[in-house]
Parts: C-alpha cells; sequence; structure tokens
C-alpha cells in the first residue's frame, strides 16, 4: 500500500472516510481516520476487522459494496501505523 499523509484527504486531496463491519455484520459508514485510530488505540478493532475506504465526506459516505472490504491487516500491515496514512492497493 502506498502512502499518503492522512488529514482526512486522499492522494490527490479528496475527502476520505471509512466504513466497517460490526460485530452484528451490520456496514457502520462515515468515520475519520483520526476517529479510527482513536477506536484502534482503544483496542476495539482487531486485525480481522473488515473495512472499506470511502471517497467522500464523513456526511456524504454510504456504504461501499462489500467487495471494497479487506482486513485492517491487509490495508496496514504495519498496523502501528493503521490510519496515520491513506492507503492505496
Amino acid at each position: 500500500a502506498a502512502e499518503a499523509p492522512t488529514n482526512g484527504r486522499g492522494a490527490s486531496g479528496e475527502e476520505v472516510c471509512w466504513a466497517y463491519v460490526d460485530p452484528h455484520d451490520q456496514v457502520q459508514v462515515g468515520f475519520t481516520s483520526e476517529e479510527m485510530r482513536q477506536w484502534y488505540d482503544l483496542g476495539y478493532f482487531k486485525s480481522s476487522l473488515r473495512l472499506a475506504l470511502v471517497k467522500t465526506r464523513p456526511e456524504r459516505a454510504k456504504a461501499p459494496p462489500m467487495r471494497e472490504f479487506y482486513t485492517l491487516s491487509q490495508w496496514f500491515p504495519d498496523l502501528s501505523t493503521c490510519f496515520t496514512y491513506v492507503p492505496r492497493f
């Protein structure tokens, strides 16, 4: 995964947010990288968490197709850096 700084924007400057699949198999959508990092630091997310990058502002985000969801460890092979940059596959 290539890196771009995370200020809520992807490599080309577009706004991005995250969607994830909760323990009840419900898709939760519209979270900033900063929010996701805080929850990761608090121990809420395991490396097997399924998540997707959504290329829009959090308040406009809609659940992406399931084929766009990958595990946290696929998005961020080095979990110590998860959500500190916007990954690109």
